[in-house]
């Protein structure tokens, strides 16, 4: 430590008052063109280049600074001496491979989808025509931050469509005298044994060290029946307005398919790669389609 003389402290004072907000402005955005000019001299790499490309790259006019790529790590070390920072939490690298930090469960017990419209054309009222039930569906997300691994789990327990009631009298909400147009085949047997419909698993960095990703799907079988009445009156509410000119819509679709199909075309093509072990356990289960004579099933 050493003092200061009288003009010495003086012209420090007169030097911080000058030191106003558009001082400290100008000095930053003097800084960003710097750093602007700094990184604009690098060459691009690989992944820079698609990511750029993807999501469009940042206008020149609006330069931003950012710290971690424009600072050298002696640069950076110096900062932090100077302010006191002690750098980016490594706590998490203490932790065990198998410690989970974030357990994430959800249960979804009834997930109900009507399609509304009238039976007739002369009807007040509006009836239930199409309804999809999906119960016992579950969500599970874990997380493991020592190797910054997650594991998604998703359970799909079953899965039913009904058609048009017989019985008109009965509730919008009752399923009682609706034809069945599409269950689990397990169901349909009565069997004791209830599998999930669906079981989807996908695990990064897997605890036992085999691969890199985990991929796992499992599905049981599917009976569908075709109703002719649910199908004629579903195709009825769906119909396109004929007067309605769909062309511009369609050639916006379809350019925004191609463009989406190029882009992950290519993402994919470079995760492959960079991808060592890929596990992958897939169990699809042939679904059958029953069509009856007279288009309803006895």
């Amino acid at each position: 430590m050493f003092d200061l003389g009288v003009e010495q402290k003086q012209r420090a004072e007169e030097l911080e008052k000058k030191l106003d907000v558009f001082n400290l402005t100008y000095i930053r955005r003097c800084a960003e063109i710097e750093a602007k000019k700094r990184r604009d001299l690098e060459p691009e790499t690989l992944w820079e280049s698609i990511w750029n490309w993807w999501g469009g790259s940042e206008p020149a006019d609006n330069p931003e600074l950012d710290f971690e790529k424009v600072m050298t790590p002696e640069e950076k070390k110096k900062l932090y001496d100077a302010i006191g920072y002690e750098g980016e939490d490594t706590s998490t690298l203490t932790y065990p491979e198998e410690y989970i930090d974030i357990d994430l469960a959800i249960q979804l017990k009834l997930l109900d989808v009507n399609v509304w419209s009238k039976i007739n054309e002369n009807d007040a009222q509006f009836r239930v025509i199409a309804r999809a039930a999906i119960p016992d569906t579950g969500l599970i997300f874990k997380r493991r931050p020592a190797k910054s691994a997650i594991a998604i789990f998703v359970d799909l327990g079953s899965f039913q469509v009904f058609g048009i009631a017989t019985d008109l009298q009965q509730s919008e909400f009752s399923s009682n005298s609706r034809p069945v147009l599409a269950q689990p085949v397990s169901r349909s047997l009565s069997t004791s044994n209830q599998q999930k419909l669906l079981q989807v698993e996908f695990e990064t960095n897997p605890l036992d060290g085999s691969s890199d990703y985990r991929v796992k799907v499992v599905s049981q079988s599917l009976e569908i029946k075709y109703n002719a009445p649910t199908i004629n009156k579903l195709s009825e509410c769906f119909e396109q307005d004929t007067q309605r000119n769909l062309q511009g819509v369609k050639q916006a679709a379809y350019s925004t398919y191609t463009n989406v199909k190029h882009r992950s075309y290519i993402l994919m093509k470079h995760n492959i790669e960079k991808i060592k072990v890929l596990d992958i356990d897939i169990d699809l289960q042939s679904s059958y389609f029953l069509l009856p004579e007279n288009g309803v099933y006895q």
